[in-house]
């Protein structure tokens, strides 16, 4: 590693960026929150409900334990894997978000820049505040995420407007934006998957019922997600409930996780429990307001640098074994794949 002095000759230089020195996903955070003003960290960096479901998500996350197998012999694995049919080079995407432009000024332009060189998907919001043509240019494979619409027209428009722009899959969001937008139903989402043959993500699941309704209507993936904590708040964590969701799709779909993603090892315990990958959000916006594209770059590098490490280190060759990894949970009894 490099000492402090000639790190920052380096920087100033323009040869090395400061997020290059950044270890962790935890050192973009501290660096991020450094940049922002005070509202937009705040926003940045709050949950709902006194940030009770922060602290459970990450409770949930650290009382898996995985149980590695020893004497694999690897010394490498691969984390490619394939998210709705398309080629990722790891088990992980961005999450939707809106207005990035609040964090850095190229907002959702770096992102996808990031994601495409990372060769992961990224999902971007309909209230980006660049044009989604712009943003599908940059990475060939964007997600678009719609918001729970009743009005048909509107819906109907915004599908026609994803397909024209290039977008490879639609994510419409199952929770209600507030306490009074609650009328998007079961009956809207099967009209929608009638109205592309895209591939259709329902987010916001955290019940194996509507999971299994889901995929019973047309659904090709399930996001389990509390939309970032900052809805619903003392919800349980989606990680507690990810082995009962996949048991209910029982491989109809696929079935991600978004929330409290913050390391390699994070992605790997989702793996274990059935996940057939994860979306980060947070740490995504952490790099961007701390160094924009490269920032995010940075984040994803980190996160395939760790995963590669762990599941070396779990004896797992490929994303498939991960998937099998036997895991336990504190105070549950150790789930051991036969």
């Amino acid at each position: 590693m490099l000492s402090d002095n000639v790190a920052t000759d380096l920087e100033e230089a323009g040869v090395v960026h400061a997020c290059d020195r950044w270890l962790g996903l935890d050192d973009a955070r501290r660096a991020a929150l450094l940049a922002l003003p005070g509202d937009v960290r705040d926003l940045l960096d709050e949950g709902s409900a006194d940030d009770t479901t922060v602290t459970a998500v990450r409770a949930a996350l650290d009382a898996v334990q995985l149980i590695p197998r020893v004497l694999s012999g690897l010394s490498h694995c691969r984390t490619s894997t394939r998210l709705l049919g398309a080629e990722a080079a790891l088990p992980v995407g961005v999450a939707p978000m809106d207005r990035l432009m609040r964090f850095h000024p190229e907002g959702e332009i770096a992102t996808a820049r990031a994601a495409a060189a990372a060769g992961v998907p990224c999902a971007v919001g309909m209230r980006s505040g660049h044009l989604l043509e712009v943003v599908t240019a940059e990475c060939p494979d964007t997600w678009f995420q719609l918001p729970g619409l009743p009005d048909r027209v509107l819906a109907a428009a915004l599908v026609d407007r994803a397909e024209s722009a290039g977008c490879r899959a639609l994510i419409v969001s199952a929770h209600p934006g507030d306490a009074r937008d609650t009328a998007f139903s079961w009956t809207d989402l099967a009209w929608l998957r009638g109205q592309t043959e895209l591939p259709l993500v329902v987010e916001g699941v955290l019940h194996p019922d509507d999971a299994a309704h889901a995929v019973h209507l047309g659904a090709d993936a399930i996001v389990v997600s509390h939309h970032g904590t900052r809805q619903l708040g003392t919800v349980a964590p989606g990680v507690s409930l990810l082995p009962a969701i996949c048991d209910a799709v029982a491989g109809r779909a696929e079935v991600l996780l978004d929330g409290g993603i913050r390391s390699g090892t994070d992605v790997l315990k989702a793996l274990a429990l059935g996940a057939s990958g994860v979306l980060v959000g947070r740490p995504v916006l952490w790099g961007l307001a701390a160094d924009g594209q490269r920032g995010v770059e940075r984040i994803l590098s980190l996160l395939r640098s760790q995963l590669e490490d762990v599941m070396v280190l779990a004896g797992c060759r490929d994303v498939p074994q991960a998937r099998r990894l036997d895991h336990l949970t504190q105070g549950g009894d150790a789930r051991f794949r036969r």
